[in-house]
């Protein structure tokens, strides 16, 4: 259904004002969707629905109003009018994230949160070497024209540790959960490609498009598939589960700072950003420590319980002959 839309979006000419329309059918169907779902299935908790449902509304005024500086006033301005409504939605999402990852978690999660700040620290140097450094720096921008530029990448950056921080949660991974977890993915793709595209030409019309509609079908998708109740449930069998993906995972994480290092010596020795890849570093190092304290910690607790087991009977806790 999906790839059937984007073909009949992507096909006609992107100057065709029915085409844009259908776009914005699908962004506040999208929202309405969410609302559907969740009086439709019932789940236990509904605040971060709404607040997912909010969000895409106002993503969605924010293509209505890009859509009339295109076709009705004809001219671009930098800051644009839909960047307000876009950058609204930005904590709104961020909002609904919060909201149901203490949802999926019961009690403490020191190991989830460890393992989601070590990916995110090493997406915040990408994000800062690559994206917000360079607008940072440009002195052809006045301030405020930074501030705003800055914004989105920051924005970005805030839905990617979202997602990984829900990813490290414990709760279930049902369809709902995945087609979530894919939409916001789709979003923050699209978001950065555009980013990436106008650093080096002025991006109007393509496949990014299809990657912010194809958000739109996620969410809807996400909200009515009946699973969406489990959603915010917790699994407590897979809170300390350190599978091998994950090691490879924070491994990856832990070496980017000097991959940057490497990228910016090569490509621009005389603007390394050594501060931002020293403090990354730093705190990746730490983070590390504190992650290793923990998996020892655990072990030893693990340890002391089989001796117990061992050295105990079962049923009464006297020492038997083990002992």
């Amino acid at each position: 259904m999906g790839s059937v839309v984007a073909v009949v979006y992507l096909a006609p000419p992107s100057e065709n004002p029915w085409t844009w329309a259908v776009y914005n059918v699908f962004g506040f169907t999208a929202a309405a969707a969410i609302v559907v779902g969740v009086h439709r299935n019932g789940p236990q908790r509904r605040g971060f629905w709404y607040c997912f449902a909010a969000a895409l509304a106002v993503w969605a005024v924010g293509d209505v109003v890009y859509q009339m500086q295109y076709f009705v006033w004809g001219r671009a301005t930098f800051p644009a009018p839909a960047g307000l409504p876009y950058l609204l939605a930005y904590p709104l999402f961020g909002v609904g994230a919060y909201q149901l990852i203490k949802g999926r978690i019961s009690g403490r999660d020191r190991a989830g949160f460890l393992d989601a700040a070590i990916v995110s620290t090493s997406l915040a140097l990408l994000t800062w070497s690559f994206l917000m450094r360079p607008i940072a720096v440009d002195e052809s921008l006045s301030l405020g024209q930074r501030l705003v530029a800055l914004a989105y990448p920051a924005g970005d950056l805030l839905l990617l540790v979202m997602v990984v921080r829900l990813i490290s949660t414990p709760g279930a991974w049902t369809i709902s959960f995945r087609l979530l977890i894919t939409a916001i993915g789709a979003q923050v793709l699209s978001d950065v490609g555009y980013a990436i595209v106008n650093m080096f030409t002025v991006y109007t019309d393509g496949v990014l498009d299809a990657g912010w509609l194809g958000m739109y079908l996620l969410w809807g998708a996400a909200a009515l598939h009946p699973s969406m109740r489990a959603v915010s449930e917790v699994a407590p069998d897979r809170a300390e589960r350190f599978t091998p993906s994950r090691l490879v995972l924070l491994g990856a994480a832990s070496l980017l700072a000097p991959v940057v290092l490497t990228v910016q010596g090569f490509t621009d020795p005389a603007n390394i950003d050594w501060s931002a890849i020293a403090v990354s570093s730093m705190v990746l190092f730490l983070l590390a420590l504190c992650r290793m304290g923990g998996l020892i910690s655990s072990v030893q607790d693990q340890a002391a319980q089989l001796r117990a087991l061992a050295h105990n009977d079962a049923l009464t806790g006297v020492p038997n002959r083990r002992a």
